[in-house]
C-alpha cells in the first residue's frame, strides 16, 4: 500500500514535471510575436522620431533664415518712411511756392 502510495505520487510528480515543461515552453512561444511586435514598434518610433528630429532642423532653420530677415525688413520700413517723410516735406513746400505764385 505505502509502496503503491509512492508510486502514485511519483507519476504525479513526474505528469507535474511534464506539464510544467510544457507550459514553459507554451510561455516562450507565446512571447515571440510579442517580442516581434514589441520590436516592430521600436523601429516604427525610432524611424518616427529621426523624421521629427529633420522636420524640427527645417523649421529651426526656417526660423533662423525669417529672423535674419526681420532686421532688414525693418531697416527697409525705416527707410520707406523717411523717404515718404521727405517727400510729403518737398510736395508742402511745393504746394507753398504754388500758393505764392497764385497770389
Amino acid at each position: 500500500m505505502l509502496h503503491r502510495d509512492i508510486d502514485n505520487l511519483q507519476k504525479h510528480y513526474q505528469e507535474s514535471e511534464r506539464r510544467c515543461e510544457e507550459l514553459i515552453t507554451q510561455v516562450v512561444e507565446s512571447t515571440r510575436p510579442l517580442l516581434r511586435q514589441i520590436e516592430a514598434m521600436q523601429e516604427a518610433n525610432a524611424i518616427r522620431a529621426e523624421a521629427w528630429a529633420v522636420v524640427e532642423r527645417s523649421l529651426n532653420s526656417r526660423l533662423q533664415e525669417v529672423e535674419a530677415k526681420t532686421p532688414t525688413s525693418k531697416e527697409r520700413e525705416r527707410y520707406v518712411n523717411d523717404r515718404l517723410s521727405h517727400t510729403l516735406s518737398r510736395i508742402n513746400v511745393v504746394e507753398a511756392q504754388v500758393l505764392q505764385f497764385l497770389e
